[in-house]
């Protein structure tokens, strides 16, 4: 009797034991499982980053020019807006010269817009490219930057306080844009825009002041600051 009492306890015991193991064993699994799930998305996520075509939209001032210049010394592709993809316009449509000296007042007649078609045609072209650029268009027309973040994969916002902006563009030697203190004042009301806008569209901020390699880093999404 003793005996068999024995044997029924030892067996029970002992398929409670092999049960509380296989429990382990499957949280075990289910935890592996998911971490290998989580580094696989990690990867792919980091692959196809270098596979996006990705808007940058910064004012004056915000570093845009020496951040693609470095970008492209380092072997990758990106390109500045201002660099034939957008045009100004009068408020007849027609390209006009920017106006170095009247300013404040040619603004007030005057718009800034996308090359919709060559910058539909770079895109097409590239399933990898960096844009970088400030175009506010002209209203109701659809050909500002804000109109046409939907033909990219990811947007960011290139953020700097005014007093840096001030700052740099009064070192600024091969651009007079924004010293003016009128169009100064029009920097100023076009990047409160700006910033009311991106919280809207809940664009990725990066901040402007950060070291380049940073910005570049988060922008590529791993460290080339070894690429030549």
């Amino acid at each position: 009797m003793a005996i068999t009492w024995f044997r029924s306890s030892f067996l029970k015991a002992l398929i409670s034991e092999s049960m509380i193991g296989c429990e382990c064993w499957q949280q075990f699994g289910i935890v592996l499982g998911s971490l290998r799930l989580r580094k696989s998305l990690t990867n792919e996520r980091e692959r196809t980053r270098e596979h996006m075509r990705t808007l940058v939209i910064g004012v004056a001032g915000t570093g845009k020019s020496y951040i693609v210049k470095e970008m492209n010394r380092r072997g990758l592709d990106a390109v500045d807006i201002d660099e034939g993809l957008a045009t100004f316009v009068d408020e007849e449509g027609n390209e006009a010269q920017y106006d170095s000296v009247g300013r404040a007042k040619w603004w007030r007649t005057h718009y800034y817009v996308l090359k919709l078609g060559k910058l539909d045609g770079l895109l097409c072209e590239n399933k990898s490219i960096y844009v970088f650029g400030s175009v506010g268009g002209k209203p109701g027309k659809g050909d500002g930057l804000l109109d046409v973040t939907h033909r990219f994969d990811r947007v960011y916002y290139l953020y700097a306080p005014m007093n840096v902006i001030r700052k740099r563009l009064a070192l600024r030697k091969d651009n007079p844009f924004g010293k003016n203190p009128e169009e100064f004042g029009l920097l100023v009301k076009y990047k409160a825009r700006l910033d009311k806008e991106a919280r809207r569209m809940k664009f990725e901020v990066i901040d402007a002041t950060l070291p380049l390699d940073e910005i570049i880093k988060t922008l590529v999404g791993t460290d080339v600051s070894s690429r030549t």
